[in-house]
């Protein structure tokens, strides 16, 4: 199994993206991140910035299910030096389409 991120500057401030990417680095799973160079790249964040940006119920929501602030972006500083898969920005489902293939046979490619 591989995680495919397609991350953004703003990527890990969504709780739900936080939460998928925090739980697979957590288990191991090897990290694909697919960046846009419009979207801008995943930063590194602290665990006060995640604090802050998040809401107190969604912050609980996340510790229901093992997510914490400090989880959250070691997982980003765990991931920074993954492989990453750049694409340009995508204006069509067509070129969303082709991108995801794209990724797939590229994480295929270095099994």
């Amino acid at each position: 199994d591989t995680l495919v991120a397609f991350t953004t500057r703003l990527y890990i401030f969504d709780v739900w993206c936080a939460a998928e990417l925090t739980a697979a680095v957590g288990q191991g799973v090897p990290v694909l991140r697919v960046e846009s160079a419009a979207a801008g790249k995943l930063a590194l964040v602290t665990a006060g910035e995640l604090a802050t940006a998040w809401t107190p119920e969604q912050q609980l929501v996340l510790s229901l299910v093992g997510v914490t602030p400090e989880g959250a972006a070691w997982a980003v500083s765990d991931v920074t030096d993954a492989i990453t898969h750049s694409v340009d920005w995508l204006d069509t489902p067509q070129d969303h389409a082709e991108a995801v293939k794209s990724v797939v046979r590229d994480c295929y490619a270095q099994r």
